[in-house]
C-alpha cells in the first residue's frame, strides 16, 4: 500500500486518476485552506486529517478524520470520524461517528453515531445513535436511540428508543419503545399526530390507557 500526503490544491491536482497500487491520499492542509476533491480516484481513497478542510464534488469519496471539515456535493460520499464536521448536499451519502456534526440535504443518506447532530431534508434517511439530535423533513425516515431528540415532518417514519423526545407531523408513523411502557404498548403508530413531550413515557402511558386524544392540527399540543 502506498501513501501520498497532500498539503495544497496544486499537489492534489497533479495526481493521476488511476493508481496501479492501492493508495491512501492523505490531505493534511493548513488551517483555513480548502482543498477541492473533484473526481473519484481509482484504486485509491482520500482521507482528510488534522483539521483539514475539504470540499468533495462529482461523485468523489472522502474520509474525514481528526476534526477535519468536509463539504460534499453532487452525489459524493463522505465517512467522518473523530469530531469531524460534514455538510452533504445533492444526494450525498454520509456516515459520521464520534460526535460528528452533519447537515444533509436533497435525498442524502446519513448514519450518525456517538452524540452526533444531524439535519436531513428532502427524502433523506437518517439513523442516529448515542444521544444524537435529528431533524428530518419531507418523507424522511429516522431511527434515533439513547435519549435522542427527533423532529420529523411530512409523512416521515420514526423509531425512537430510550426516552427520546419526538415531534411528528403530517401522517407520520412513530414507533416508540421504552422500558417503562405497558408490555402490550411497546410499538405505537400515530397518524396525523403530534408527539411532543419532555417525558415521552407520559405520552406512551397515557396513550396506552386511552387518556390522550390525537391533536387535530399542528398548532395543538
Amino acid at each position: 500500500m502506498k501513501t501520498i500526503t497532500i498539503k495544497t490544491q496544486a499537489e492534489l491536482d497533479k495526481l493521476p486518476a488511476t493508481f496501479k497500487e492501492f493508495t491512501h491520499i492523505e490531505i493534511r492542509s493548513e488551517a483555513g485552506t480548502w482543498i477541492k476533491v473533484s473526481k473519484l480516484y481509482e484504486n485509491a481513497v482520500v482521507r482528510a486529517y488534522y483539521s483539514s478542510q475539504v470540499e468533495a464534488y462529482d461523485s468523489s469519496q472522502v474520509w474525514a478524520c481528526d476534526s477535519s471539515q468536509v463539504r460534499a456535493y453532487n452525489s459524493s460520499q463522505v465517512v467522518a470520524f473523530d469530531s469531524s464536521q460534514v455538510q452533504a448536499f445533492d444526494s450525498s451519502q454520509v456516515r459520521a461517528y464520534d460526535s460528528s456534526q452533519i447537515k444533509a440535504y436533497d435525498s442524502s443518506q446519513v448514519r450518525a453515531c456517538d452524540s452526533s447532530q444531524v439535519r436531513a431534508y428532502d427524502s433523506s434517511k437518517v439513523q442516529a445513535y448515542g444521544s444524537s439530535q435529528v431533524e428530518a423533513y419531507h418523507s424522511s425516515q429516522v431511527e434515533a436511540y439513547r435519549s435522542s431528540q427527533v423532529e420529523a415532518f411530512d409523512s416521515s417514519q420514526i423509531k425512537a428508543f430510550d426516552s427520546s423526545q419526538v415531534r411528528a407531523y403530517d401522517s407520520s408513523q412513530v414507533f416508540i419503545q421504552d422500558d417503562y411502557t405497558d408490555p402490550n404498548q411497546k410499538t405505537l403508530t400515530y397518524d396525523n399526530a403530534i408527539v411532543h413531550s419532555k417525558d415521552i413515557r407520559k405520552i406512551i402511558l397515557a396513550r396506552a390507557h386511552g387518556e390522550v386524544s390525537k391533536p387535530k392540527d399542528k398548532t395543538q399540543k
